[in-house]
């Protein structure tokens, strides 16, 4: 039942989702001194700051030699702005509503933080993983590790801005933005790790891993959209049901805009259920006409994503579905391997020996990750590779998506019409 209605529920819960979170003109309280008192809950090294995250208050320092770490419970004093602030002075309402997805009713520009003590709690916790896990990965991989950190669980901060320009250029940013690209890579490998148990066992241990993982990369949400993908496809699979791609794409999307309304702005989660939505439609159509598998889901995923990424980046990539191509394949081996070395690194706390294993595994990962790299900046040096600095307006995106529903109906009606005929053939064949 639920399956029929997904849609009609995806919507009908948008919708609603967009009245109570627009406001034109916020009547708030915008903009005060204050001195509080909050537990911090993360931690983000930014270029040119640092940015703390304490109940609903983002905390924005520009002290350098700033030590706070998950946990801490801290006192700040300064300007305090709620986020509606940023709608009335500078008309931005993107911003405001990219805050509010992350659950940040206010900022703060402090003039001086003092850490009074420390909560052992859910937040210490996985910043103490955190930080264990940044440190094994910088003695394995050294300078190489910030790109395995942005891969593994979202920490872009020490990612330098020509990698990120490169892989934005060539269509392949989503690699760098935590996704179900990387959940079903982890996935995969939890999977052939837990081989020897049962089904249904190995089934519960790899949820129970994927919300951990959840957890460690922040609750992004499309991670939280392709761990929920994953729970959903296990109780069909325990309850012996038909699993459908879309209907669980729309009942999650439903379901985290109905958490927090404000998801419906994030981009991460447009992007995220847009490929989703867009692969499950398409990819069926382009195998249909002989397209092998790994094509079609890179290509069907471009149709409804394209219009987003030239809206909010302003970039087209040109070479996007060919970079793709060889990019994915290589970033998914790069991934595997750096897992593998992982867990030899693991091992080697308890088995000494173990770690040159990691060692020889890592340098694999190392040299398919520069094969990447150097294949995305050859994608980008191409000539009209990419066409940078591009606006465009909501209309014209409605009106592509118009015209795509419309071309993906008429070709619905054709393969219903070839079926039908088929179908009244049947009986002459027969006889």
């Amino acid at each position: 039942m639920i399956r029929q209605y997904s849609f009609l529920i995806f919507v009908s819960v948008i919708i609603f989702a967009f009245f109570i979170t627009f406001d034109a003109d916020p009547q708030v309280e915008t903009y005060r001194s204050i001195t509080d008192t909050g537990t911090v809950k993360s931690v983000e090294m930014k270029e040119n700051h640092l940015e703390i995250h304490t109940g609903k208050t983002l905390i924005k320092s520009y002290d350098k030699e700033q030590t706070v770490k998950p946990g801490d419970v801290i006192t700040f004093s300064g300007k305090l702005m709620s986020s509606e602030y940023y709608i009335q002075k500078y008309q931005n309402h993107s911003y405001t509503t990219y805050l509010k997805a992350r659950n940040i009713n206010y900022i703060s520009y402090p003039k001086s933080i003092e850490v009074k003590g420390h909560k052992k709690g859910i937040y210490s916790i996985r910043g103490r993983f955190t930080e264990i896990l940044d440190t094994h990965i910088d003695r394995l991989y050294r300078s190489d590790s910030p790109i395995f950190k942005a891969l593994f669980y979202g920490n872009k901060s020490e990612l330098d801005e020509f990698t990120k320009t490169s892989f934005s250029r060539t269509g392949t940013a989503h690699i760098l933005a935590l996704s179900g690209f990387h959940t079903g890579i982890i996935l995969v490998f939890i999977n052939f790790a837990l081989m020897s148990i049962p089904v249904r066992q190995r089934g519960s241990a790899a949820c129970i891993i994927l919300i951990i993982y959840a957890f460690l990369t922040g609750l992004r949400p499309s991670i939280i959209r392709a761990v929920v993908f994953f729970v959903i496809y296990y109780i069909s699979f325990i309850k012996e049901q038909r699993y459908s791609l879309i209907s669980s794409a729309f009942i999650t999307a439903a379901l985290m805009a109905t958490v927090n309304p404000y998801y419906i702005y994030d981009v991460g989660y447009q992007l995220s259920f847009a490929s989703v939505i867009s692969i499950a439609i398409f990819m069926p159509v382009a195998q249909k006409y002989g397209i092998p598998s790994f094509i079609s889901v890179t290509l069907s995923a471009q149709i409804l994503t394209l219009p987003m990424v030239i809206y909010y980046f302003n970039v087209m990539p040109l070479t996007g579905v060919a970079a793709n191509f060889l990019v994915i394949p290589l970033i998914s081996l790069a991934m595997a391997l750096f897992l593998v070395s992982m867990m030899f690194y693991a091992a080697s706390l308890i088995i000494p020996f173990t770690f040159i294993f990691a060692k020889y595994v890592s340098h694999g990962a190392i040299m398919i990750k520069d094969l990447m790299l150097s294949v995305n900046i050859m994608f980008e040096n191409l000539p009209y590779s990419y066409l940078e600095n591009i606006e465009t307006d909501i209309w014209k995106i409605g009106l592509y998506y118009g015209i795509i529903l419309v071309i993906y109906k008429l070709w619905e009606i054709k393969i219903i019409k070839e079926n039908l005929y088929e179908f009244e053939k049947l009986p002459k064949i027969i006889t």
